[in-house]
């Protein structure tokens, strides 16, 4: 029999494989704080205010006091003598329509455009050329205005009489009721005039207009 030696009957022993590195798992990238503050912030463009709220600023007064210069202090106490008689909301030209730098007839449209009714207060001052001019575009506005009709007033307070005003004046508005302050009924005769149903009709027509302005 053939005899195997020691060293035929031996096997090679398999090598170890040396293991496979694992490769680590890496997370997506976060952006580092440098970068977070370099990138430039987002602006957004106000939008331009709506018109309607550039109007509601605008208010409406159920009577303005027109005056000469020289009556501010009457036009400031026949507001006053209204507003206690139950007519609120007044104004008067020197205190509520005449803003500094403005032009004199556009304070006056502005005045005729947002009152009820207008009060031309008559004395002997009223007899100068801006005076005269008030009267004349109140009238004019009175006519062309749609529900506007009956809105101007002539007013003589106290201290003043029919004697004291020029001619012009009185043939000027010698067609319209006047509201006489010495008068005895003088109080019976503002709540005729300033109702407040009429109040409220004439300023449903003022948001009319200021809608329709709005819009264009």
């Amino acid at each position: 029999p053939l005899h195997l030696s020691e060293e035929d009957t031996t096997y090679p022993t398999a090598q170890p494989h040396p293991p496979t590195p694992s490769v680590p798992q890496t997370s997506p990238p976060f952006p580092s704080p440098s970068t977070l503050s370099s990138a430039p912030p987002t602006v957004s463009n106000p939008s331009p205010p709506a018109p309607e709220l550039e109007l509601s600023e605008q208010k409406f007064y159920n009577f303005v006091v027109l005056h000469a210069g020289a009556d501010e202090h009457i036009a400031l106490r026949v507001r006053e003598k209204l507003e206690s008689l139950g007519v609120r909301d007044g104004a008067t030209f020197c205190e509520d329509f005449q803003v500094p730098g403005r032009g004199q007839l556009r304070c006056l449209q502005d005045a005729l455009d947002h009152s009820a009714f207008t009060i031309l207060l008559l004395t002997p001052n009223f007899d100068c050329r801006l005076s005269q001019h008030q009267a004349n575009q109140s009238l004019m506005s009175s006519l062309t205005r749609p529900g506007w009709q009956d809105c101007v007033i002539p007013f003589l307070p106290l201290g003043s009489s029919l004697a004291q005003l020029s001619p012009g004046t009185s043939s000027l508005l010698s067609s319209l009721v006047w509201l006489d302050e010495h008068s005895q009924i003088f109080a019976r005769k503002v709540a005729n005039t300033f109702k407040p149903q009429e109040l409220r009709a004439r300023k449903a027509k003022w948001r009319k207009e200021q809608d329709a302005r709005a819009v264009r």
